[in-house]
This record gives structure tokens, C-alpha cells and sequence, in this order.
């Protein structure tokens, strides 16, 4: 069967396929390409995730003829043809050595493999809109994932819909994030994989589409698109003990102002000691090279200090698109808390550091910003 098809579009379709197809095994690299009713489709899966590229229309040079069978193809070897060409059309002549692919003024012959990988298809009872808001949702939490956890569970997301409010949790046994909204959906528990919520965020965002929920399975179903992902079984960590509920502590402080300022104190190193005295908010490397101050009052008049990773703090800043945050202290060597409405994480400290903690007389001689090293 020869045909002719958009080049930019079969392009994108097959870009997309080739990031869930198979690394090894029979079907290591190869995407499967399909005709039915003059509509190309491309599809690829890793056997943990996989898509389905539709609605690409083709024209046959047979108007007789306006489906064919699927093919599995090396995918590396077609992108790399259809990004050379400056032709609006490709041609693509199916024979049973393999696939011809004309581009323009370019000639290629690509190798059709043995085997063609099946895809099952996959239905839920439950529905889940994938909007803007759950998009943020997943965005907030994709930083603190586990991976390649023993403990399986905490390698996905936790989807929790009960009396119709909507909490995510996300933990690398490090930290804890949680953001949660109000929905209209009926109650349900389930975990994500993190490549999976890595590529909804990436397939979805700025959409508004209807995803079918089952056990072991979550599907996205559009005109364009089709993506499955298994889910993962087993039950997520009980979140809410460990979030504190005794505060010493409570400071209001701009995020802007904390981001920009960790930045500074974890030029060399990301782990660092944040010291808050009642008028300033001074931060060291755990080395002792690099020292940060800034004029701060905190409304606090008791000093106290923690000790923590700075990668976590500037993880969280931005993904927060609050102007200001809560930082919740509950005791030395506790977990203590990040807020910003209701998006929230608990964070574990750095525990046996030795600090400088310094006199009011180094305040009032420190300039704001102080670097030395």
C-alpha cells in the first residue's frame, strides 16, 4: 500500500510514541503504525505505559484502499528522516520487505520487524477529570516521588477522593508534599507511577479531558490521544500522623525573599543550617565556608536553628505560587513544616549539626547580605 501523509504530523505522532516504546525485548524501539478509515494511528508501550496516537488522516494512491494492517517499525530510524525533510508531504510505500519513505528529494528504505506488538484496551467504572487544577496538583508533588523504592508504593503519587475532597501525597521517605482542593468526584484511593504522572503533566496540560479510572489501570481518552498507564497496588503510608500538629513556631515569611536567599547559601554545598533570631534570618553551609544574613523579624524571641537540605526548600519554593509561605517549627531534630494554603510539605531535618549562632552585636555589624568565603 503506498500513501502520502502530513510530514509534521506524523512527525509528532511518532516523536510521542517513541518515548513509551520498549528498550529491550522484541519490541526494543520499534513503534506499531496502522491505517483504518483513511486515519493513520501510531502506537507504542513499555508495558508499563502506553500510547495511541490518532486522527492523523492519510491519503492512498488506491482510493480503494483506506486501512492496513499493523506494522512495527524502528522509530529512531523514521524521525530521523521525516526532521530532514523541507517537504509539507511524505510518501510512504508499505511492502512486505519493508517501508519505503519519501521525503522531498530523499529516499529511504526502512526494515520492517518479525513481530508486531498487540495493545490491550482498558476501562474504568470510575472518572477522574484531568484539568488545569489537578495538573498543578500533580506538578506540586512530582518533585519528592520515590524512586526504585523497595517499598513499591511509594514510587507513585497517592490520589485520595473521600467526601468530596481531593488530597495528594507524594514521599521519598525524606520528605512529605500534600495539596489538596475540594472536587465533585466520587470517593476513591489510588497510586500513581511516577513516569506516569511525569507524562500526564507532560501529554495534558492545558487540557480538560475525562480519565477512566480501575483497579489496576488509569486511561485518558481524547480525539488525538489515548493513554494507559497501570496503577500501582498496595497501600500508600498513612500521611497524616506524620504531618506536626504541636507547633512552637509559626513564621510568615515572602517566598521570593527565602528562595533568593537559599540560592546564595547553596552556591557551594545544599545542605545548610537556618538560624532565626528575632530580627534576622541567618543561613551557613554545614562546612562553615559560606554565611548568608539577612534583616528579618521573625516575631519570634527565642532563637532556634535547623538543619536541612536546600534542594528541598528551593523544591518546594518553586512550586509554590504563593507570595508568602508558613515555616511550622515543632522541636529540634522534628520534621517541620513548609505552608502555603493548602499546599504543604514536611521536611526531615538535619540532626546533630553544630552551628553558629550569632551574638546581637555580629547582627548589628553584619551587613544584609553577607557572602565569605
Amino acid at each position: 500500500m503506498k500513501l502520502t501523509v502530513n510530514t509534521q504530523g506524523l512527525l509528532n505522532a511518532v516523536s510521542i510514541a517513541a518515548q513509551f516504546q520498549n528498550n529491550e525485548g522484541d519490541y526494543a524501539n520499534t513503534i506499531c503504525i496502522s491505517g483504518e478509515d483513511n486515519m493513520i494511528e501510531v502506537k507504542a508501550s513499555n508495558n508499563r505505559q502506553a500510547v495511541h496516537m490518532k486522527g492523523l488522516p492519510f491519503n492512498a494512491y488506491v482510493l480503494t484502499e483506506d486501512s492496513f494492517s499493523g506494522v512495527s517499525i524502528e522509530s529512531k530510524k523514521l524521525i530521523s528522516m521525516l526532521k530532514a525533510t523541507k517537504s509539507i508531504d511524505t510518501v510512504i510505500d508499505f511492502e512486505k520487505s519493508g517501508v519505503e519513505v519519501k521525503c522531498g528529494r530523499s529516499k529511504a528504505k526502512i526494515a520492517l520487524q518479525e513481530n508486531v506488538q498487540t495493545f490491550s484496551e482498558h476501562t474504568g467504572e470510575k472518572t477522574l477529570q484531568i484539568d488545569s487544577d489537578l495538573i498543578g496538583h500533580f506538578e506540586k508533588a512530582l518533585h519528592s516521588i520515590d524512586r526504585d523504592n523497595p517499598k513499591y508504593e511509594l514510587n507513585g503519587l497517592n490520589l485520595v477522593i473521600k467526601d468530596k475532597k481531593l488530597s495528594i501525597a507524594s514521599t521519598d521517605t525524606r520528605r512529605l508534599t500534600i495539596s489538596q482542593s475540594s472536587v465533585e468526584y466520587d470517593d476513591m484511593d489510588i497510586i500513581v507511577p511516577k513516569e506516569a504522572v511525569s507524562s500526564i503533566t507532560k501529554l495534558f496540560n492545558g487540557c480538560s479531558v475525562s480519565a477512566s479510572i480501575s483497579e489496576n489501570f488509569l486511561v485518558i481518552n481524547t480525539e488525538t490521544i489515548s493513554f494507559t498507564t497501570n496503577l500501582i497496588s498496595g497501600s500508600f503510608p498513612d500521611w497524616k500522623r506524620i504531618v506536626p500538629s504541636d507547633v512552637k513556631h509559626k513564621i510568615t515569611i515572602g517566598r521570593t525573599f527565602l528562595q533568593d536567599i537559599i540560592k546564595d547559601a547553596t552556591l557551594f554545598e545544599s545542605d545548610i543550617a537556618l538560624i532565626f533570631t528575632e530580627e534576622t534570618l541567618h543561613i551557613h553551609d554545614l562546612e562553615k565556608t559560606l554565611y548568608v544574613q539577612e534583616d528579618f523579624v521573625t516575631g519570634i524571641e527565642e532563637t532556634f536553628f535547623v538543619g536541612v537540605n536546600g534542594k528541598y526548600l528551593l523544591d518546594f519554593l518553586g512550586s509554590c505560587g504563593d507570595e508568602t509561605v508558613e515555616f511550622h517549627y515543632a522541636a529540634e531534630n522534628l520534621p517541620f513544616l513548609l505552608k502555603a494554603g493548602d499546599y504543604q510539605e514536611v521536611i526531615m531535618p538535619i540532626n546533630s549539626i553544630e552551628v553558629d549562632i550569632p551574638s546581637k552585636q555580629d547582627e548589628q555589624e553584619a551587613p544584609n547580605v553577607e557572602l565569605v568565603a
